[in-house]
């Protein structure tokens, strides 16, 4: 439990502060540094990683299929496309009022899409909410009448500074 909280520290650390760099370096433009950044976090520490910690590392690519390598290259481009638009998000309106406004909407409508989107979640006709989850859905809808309120605060206070 207590290397689970470490781990879960350390990543809510660097998640926090991956852009804080963007601010130091004065010469180049955000599109370099989201280059390096990309290149770095998305190629060279995964690849490394998995090369230390999976056994047999090609023989689970190979086994994996073209199918799955075509669905994780759609899912990237879309997570990619997103980066950059997070990135010129946090260029704009800076880090704090990025983070409390783009983060905040990026984790409410993570939370529920899931649901949403699996068939037949919502019994529209009866109201009732039958399959994805039951319980869990309702926590995720619940956590989301709290989170909305919050995101609208931040983003009221930014308006007002």
């Amino acid at each position: 439990m207590l290397a689970a909280l470490m781990l879960l520290s350390l990543a809510g650390g660097m998640s926090g502060s991956f852009a804080t760099p963007m601010k130091r370096v004065r010469g180049w433009e955000w599109e370099n540094i989201s280059l390096v950044w990309s290149f770095l976090a998305m190629i060279v520490i995964p690849l490394a990683v998995a090369a230390v910690t999976v056994p047999n590392l090609k023989a689970v690519y190979s086994a994996a299929g073209p199918l799955s390598f075509a669905r994780i290259a759609i899912y990237g481009m879309l997570w990619g496309a997103s980066a950059v638009l997070f990135g010129l998000g946090i260029t704009r309106v800076g880090l704090a009022l990025g983070f409390g406004i783009i983060l905040g909407t990026s984790s409410s409508l993570g939370a529920i899409m899931p649901f949403v989107l699996t068939a037949n979640a919502w019994g529209l006709a009866t109201g009732e909410w039958r399959g994805a989850g039951g319980r869990t859905a309702a926590w995720a809808l619940a956590g989301n009448l709290l989170l909305i309120p919050g995101i609208l605060v931040v983003a009221s206070a930014g308006r007002a500074s």
